[in-house]
């Protein structure tokens, strides 16, 4: 008789431990739509203009964190936003062209998107702009110069 009620125990046992690993797999099946449903929302926001949609879709592509990691795509979006005056997509821009990752490699932009998160008040440019300048010619810190004031007088 105990033999049944230990084999009885176990069985039951191992259906809530099997019961435990479905529930476990449904729950991150649902992490992971709710995810992707997010990423979904983030791109439609992304599309209509949206510059902090813009700004955490180029994010994720570039620490693959949630998609898949794809520079090129984290390019795209930090320049959308970038463009419209984000401060922290336009450093993040500038750091994508001093690694060139997604781009091709380019002090100069580098250099030039680190002036103008700086010029909008981003403190971590300023460091970023200096050590870019120390690997680039004064001919082409002027250059960079010249391109961020161009830059914003065309984008008040």
């Amino acid at each position: 008789m105990l033999k049944v009620i230990l084999l009885s125990c176990l069985f039951f046992a191992s259906n809530v431990l099997a019961e435990g690993n479905v529930l476990a797999e449904s729950n991150v099946l649902a992490e992971s739509n709710v995810l992707a449903e997010s990423v979904e929302q983030l791109k439609v926001k992304a599309a209509q203009g949206d510059i902090i949609a813009q700004s955490q879709l180029g994010l994720m592509y570039d620490t693959g964190d949630v998609v898949v990691q794809d520079y090129k795509e984290a390019v795209k979006w930090y320049r959308l936003a970038a463009e419209q005056g984000y401060l922290i997509a336009q450093y993040n821009l500038g750091v994508m062209y001093y690694n060139g990752q997604g781009v091709v490699q380019d002090y100069i932009i580098a250099h030039m998107w680190f002036c103008i998160a700086a010029a909008n008040g981003y403190e971590n440019a300023v460091e970023s702009r200096d050590l870019t300048a120390k690997k680039m010619s004064s001919e082409d810190v002027s250059k960079a110069q010249g391109l961020a004031r161009a830059w914003v007088n065309v984008h008040p």
